[in-house]
């Protein structure tokens, strides 16, 4: 059996460092974990799982990591909630993990757990952790996300955009702006990217391209500084519904006609007769989770499907 002192010893550093290397990089260097990688690789390391098993018990084989970046937006909790049942019906525990901090820490922790498998929430994995994975030959998969050569599960967020530019479009607006959320994610510059391309291929431009701190205070501030600054803008695109219901707001105190759509369709936007995108957070938790699951039965075979993706839906309502 390939131990990891004979991966040290074709990497030519210390076991110390091979074991931190495998156990998620942790303060090694990217050329030091490279050379590791490579060893390992060459020699077909497997881990050993039954001294993992002999000091944790049971409980992790039957464990699956979920990874989330944050649990603020009510989005999350959907997901999460889809993630839940799912592995409740395949008799698996759930342990949450929180990256928002340390995320090499954390990485590390979850590594050396032993668990059944990773499932990682709207973030995507660096080259350096999907090897170690890799190494360590977990099952994993990425939610509301997309990678390529990477197991992925996600809702078409350009698709998404798309759709809310033809529906201000069908409601003849011409003067058209966008308020999103001021940090950068793959999932807005999907909605955003799908947006923008479709109001060109229309002969539009937006007029406003906003974006703010994840707050409905601030989405009611930005929009009656938007509208007062703008008078002739008569569509509105937000991030998501959280910043649709401050900008809603706004839009009714200053009397405009301005037609607003959100993105997430979440419980409050029925009563608020918000006109939204809605992608099945719950849906993409539950099947994303379902696939983790057949990995563990059927394991993984080099011709299986990468890229699974849901359509969001339009939603329309009196705003």
């Amino acid at each position: 059996m390939v131990t990891i002192k004979d991966i040290a010893k074709i990497a030519g550093v210390g076991v110390s460092t091979v074991s931190r290397a495998l156990n998620g990089g942790a303060k090694v260097d990217k050329a030091t974990f490279q050379k590791i990688i490579e060893a390992a690789k060459k020699l077909k390391y497997k881990p050993n799982y039954a001294a993992r098993d002999l000091v944790r018990g049971n409980f992790s084989k039957k464990a699956v990591g979920v990874v989330l970046p944050v649990i603020a937006h009510p989005f999350f909790f959907e997901v999460v909630r889809g993630i839940y049942d799912a592995l409740l019906e395949g008799d698996y525990n759930i342990m949450l993990f929180n990256t928002s901090r340390d995320r090499e820490e954390v990485f590390s922790f979850i590594i050396r757990e032993g668990l059944a498998g990773i499932i990682f929430v709207s973030e995507g994995l660096s080259e350096v952790e999907k090897n170690t994975l890799e190494i360590n030959q977990y099952h994993y998969i990425l939610i509301d996300h997309h990678q390529k050569n990477t197991m992925s599960f996600y809702i078409d967020n350009e698709f998404g955009g798309m759709t809310a530019a033809r529906y201000l479009i069908s409601q003849n607006c011409e003067s058209i702006g966008y308020i999103g959320e001021s940090i950068d994610t793959q999932q807005q510059n999907d909605r955003f990217g799908g947006f923008k391309d479709e109001l060109k291929r229309n002969n539009r431009e937006i007029l406003i391209d906003e974006r703010i701190p994840m707050d409905e205070k601030f989405s009611y501030q930005s929009t009656q500084f938007l509208v007062e600054k703008y008078p002739d803008l008569d569509g509105l695109f937000y991030f998501c519904d959280k910043l649709a219901y401050g900008g809603q707001k706004a839009v009714r105190e200053k009397g405009k006609e301005i037609k607003i759509i959100g993105y997430d369709d979440m419980p409050s936007s029925v009563y608020l007769d918000l006109t939204t995108i809605r992608q099945p957070a719950y849906e993409i938790g539950y099947e994303g989770s379902k696939v983790l699951l057949n990995m563990f039965k059927a394991g993984y075979s080099e011709g299986q499907e990468k890229q699974y993706r849901l359509l969001p839906e339009l939603q329309v309502r009196k705003s």
